[in-house]
């Protein structure tokens, strides 16, 4: 009787003993659990040569580096242990991880063996908005500013630049994410212009122009806006200075002369103006020839 109790007793001990032993699965076993990333790009096409890294038990110090190959699934070499594993990306300037699933978990043994976790993330790639800046076709010079604000997307951004002579009125509002935004040129002078209005601008009741539309990711958006000032008004044209007419006076004004072939004199002119001699009769007097004749005013 005994000895059955002592038999049974040594066989449930050594079922506890190999307990642990299943329970942890030694690395390098068949059935030891592994672990993989998976990496999808927006737009398409960047999915390779992003770095990642495996920390757990059983893993390198610092964890174990992998890059991704591509569109496919990559395997740590590193066999798993019973305990809690993170998978961890490290991002790209320009990018964004908009989803990561399955990258932390927990190895439990029977139940994990032979299991392959996969870490699947996303990236997003951040687009940029730029706004080229002209006055009447030309970069801003001297002191022309234009101020144009950036607003919405999902951070809720306010920025604010200023077109002038110093940037040559190239303006960039850097990266941001993907998203729906609204851009503003913030209210003019009485009788400017600007072109923002005939590609969608819509005067606010500020008198800003502004234009909402939709960034995708990855996108470059331009903006071209030419702002053009009134034409300066021209200065009133002097009316010309005439000299004074002068007074009549009386004396002699101007004369007549008789032509030389007949001899003669000259017939003063009258305080009105110039006399003309009229009926002039040819007289000889003391072998002179003598004009005579009256004048009329």
């Amino acid at each position: 009787m005994h000895q059955r109790l002592h038999v049974a007793v040594l066989a449930a001990a050594a079922a506890l003993a190999a307990a642990p032993l299943t329970a942890h699965a030694a690395p390098g076993t068949a059935d030891s659990a592994s672990a993989s990333f998976q990496v999808t790009t927006v737009p398409a096409g960047s999915e390779a040569g992003w770095s990642f890294t495996l920390v757990g038990p059983g893993t390198p110090m610092g964890g174990e580096h992998l890059e991704s190959n591509g569109v496919a699934p990559t395997t740590f070499a590193t066999p798993l242990q019973a305990g809690m594993y993170t998978i961890a990306q490290s991002t790209r300037p320009g990018w964004d991880q908009t989803s990561a699933t399955g990258c932390v978990f927990t190895v439990a043994y029977p139940a994990d063996a032979d299991h392959a976790f996969t870490c699947s993330v996303s990236d997003t790639k951040e687009g940029r908005v730029t706004v080229g800046v002209t006055h009447t076709g030309s970069p801003p010079s001297g002191a022309d500013a234009f101020h144009f604000v950036l607003s919405g997307g999902p951070d809720d951004v306010l920025l604010t630049q200023v077109a002038g002579a110093s940037n040559g009125g190239n303006l960039d509002f850097g990266l941001v994410r993907p998203g729906e935004y609204v851009l503003c040129q913030q209210v003019l002078p009485a009788g400017w212009t600007t072109s923002f209005v005939s590609t969608g601008g819509i005067p606010n009741a500020g008198g800003d122009i502004c234009l909402p539309f939709t960034l995708a990711p990855g996108q470059v958006k331009a903006f071209k806006v030419d702002t053009t000032s009134p034409a300066p008004t021209p200065s009133p044209t002097p009316a010309p200075t005439l000299a004074p007419t002068p007074s009549p006076s009386s004396g002699v004004q101007g004369v007549i002369g008789i032509p030389a072939t007949g001899g003669g004199v000259a017939a003063p002119t009258g305080d009105a103006g110039l006399s003309v001699a009229m009926g002039l009769v040819l007289l000889p007097f003391c072998g002179a020839l003598v004009a005579w004749g009256r004048r009329r005013r």
